[in-house]
């Protein structure tokens, strides 16, 4: 399921950052629809996205500094959220 890829790779940038708190509640949603839990997992994803402190507030560091793969995760963030909101 295309959810499922988009949250595996979202995991790998989190983890690259050091992001653990994303990169655990990603993981989760990949068990999650691994398990055949797709529209409730769409719908815990779908709450991430508002609010302050939101994965759309979500800017990649390492020691301070913003990562290149910020980009990608812009990318990734703007697929998610169609294939989720728009589906």
């Amino acid at each position: 399921m295309e959810i499922a890829i988009l949250c595996k790779q979202i995991v790998q940038l989190c983890h690259i950052s050091g992001e653990l708190q994303w990169e655990e509640l990603f993981k989760y949603f990949v068990t999650r629809i691994e398990e055949g839990h797709i529209e409730a997992t769409v719908r815990e994803i779908e709450y991430i996205y508002g609010g302050m402190g939101s994965f759309n507030d979500l800017i990649l560091q390492k020691n301070g500094k913003m990562l290149d793969t910020n980009t990608e995760l812009y990318t990734l963030r703007k697929a998610l959220f169609e294939v989720v909101f728009q589906g």
